[in-house]
């Protein structure tokens, strides 16, 4: 069985669709952050990326590629994201502003983690859910709550399944 979820998106041109999303490569796999405005996309991936993490779970430091906007690029290879040229490198911290931080300039969108308050997450999820992040392109998808401290660790776990 499979819970199948769909995007919407913005197309811009032909070829590219901006997205409203925050873009992170852990364990070289590009993680997509999804969810409503002020739902912690942004305050997540400040704490994946500034934790380290023991070398059995994370292989790399995970690295911001894009905050707020992700301009998502289909190729052979599949989905691929990065920053809006006016937002790369930059990354919201509520509280501070707009904060400069290291970053790179692309990755590939291998995994789906769809933010959401604890009381809408299963707690046994079904297996092989999957989100079509645009028309004819499905990825797996994992829900979570990213108030929770466990929050970094299950996205950390997730990258490390054989299917995604």
């Amino acid at each position: 069985m499979s819970n199948h979820i769909t995007s919407s998106t913005e197309i811009i041109d032909g070829e590219k669709t901006l997205l409203h999303a925050t873009l992170i490569r852990v364990n070289n796999k590009g993680v997509l952050l999804i969810g409503p405005s002020g739902a912690g996309k942004s305050d997540l991936a400040l704490r994946l990326i500034t934790t380290q993490f023991a070398p059995s779970l994370c292989s790399d430091q995970p690295v911001l590629i894009a905050d707020d906007q992700v301009i998502l690029q289909l190729t052979k290879q599949g989905p691929s994201g990065r920053a809006p040229t006016t937002l790369s490198g930059l990354i919201e911290v509520r509280g501070l502003g707009i904060m400069q931080i290291t970053g790179e300039e692309s990755s590939s969108i291998d995994l789906i983690a769809q933010l959401r308050p604890k009381a809408e997450i299963k707690r046994m999820p079904v297996e092989n859910s999957t989100y079509e992040l645009v028309e004819g392109v499905e990825l797996p998808l994992i829900e979570l709550d990213p108030t929770e401290a466990s929050a970094p660790a299950k996205i950390i776990l997730a990258t490390q399944r054989d299917a995604t």
